[in-house]
C-alpha cells in the first residue's frame, strides 16, 4: 500500500505513551485538523482513550481533535487473535 503524502504513524502501546509521545500526537493532530484526514486504529474502545492518555487536559485536547467530525467504527464479532499463541 502506498503512503499518503504527509502521513505519519505513531506506533506504540497505549500503556507506554509517555509525555513526549502525547505532545507529539497533539501536535500532529493540531496540524492536520481541518486540513487532512486522519485514521486512528486502537485495540482499546474509544471510551477508554481519555484514561489511557493519562494527562486530563492534554487528553481532552487530543480527543477533541480526533472526535470532532469523526466517524467511529467499532468492529463486532469474534476476535481474530483468539487462539493465536503469543
Amino acid at each position: 500500500m502506498e503512503r499518503c503524502p504527509g502521513a505519519r504513524r505513531l506506533g506504540c502501546d497505549a500503556h507506554a505513551i509517555g509525555e513526549a509521545q502525547r505532545r507529539s500526537l497533539y501536535e500532529i493532530l493540531e496540524n492536520r485538523t481541518g486540513l487532512r484526514s486522519t485514521i486512528v486504529t486502537c485495540q482499546y474502545p474509544a471510551e477508554s482513550w481519555l484514561e489511557l492518555l493519562v494527562e486530563p487536559i492534554l487528553a481532552a485536547a487530543i480527543l477533541d481533535r480526533l472526535v470532532r467530525g469523526a466517524y467511529l467504527i467499532a468492529p463486532t464479532g469474534e476476535s481474530m487473535c483468539e487462539g493465536v499463541a503469543t
